[in-house]
């Protein structure tokens, strides 16, 4: 007997996704589902038993550290970019650029 697995988990997901034509289910131009690469990378051949709350929280810590590495960084934006960028948006309503600086 076969022992599931997240890949398996993950390959149902899809076919069920394709099969009721969820639009949902978004693709890169390589065809690989949108959204499960961070998943994948963390979860990849893991018993589905073992895929409990502790593991979903150690995933979440995981992406927690990664994103905010890299989210965290200042904008590389100047000062003057910022007033142009401000006074464009009020002359023509350009929707607002949010910065990830703090």
């Amino acid at each position: 007997m076969k022992r599931l697995t997240y890949d398996d988990m993950r390959k149902s997901l899809i076919l069920d996704y394709e099969t009721k034509g969820n639009k949902g289910l978004k693709k890169y131009k390589s065809g690989e589902p949108w959204g499960l690469k961070h998943l994948d990378g963390f979860f990849k051949g893991t018993l589905a038993r073992s895929i409990n709350t502790d593991a979903i929280h150690r995933y979440i810590k995981d992406r927690k550290k990664t994103e905010g590495e890299r989210h965290h960084q200042p904008h590389p934006r100047s000062a003057q970019e910022d007033d142009e960028h401000r006074e464009a948006r009020r002359q023509a309503r350009v929707p607002p650029v949010f910065s990830h600086a703090e």
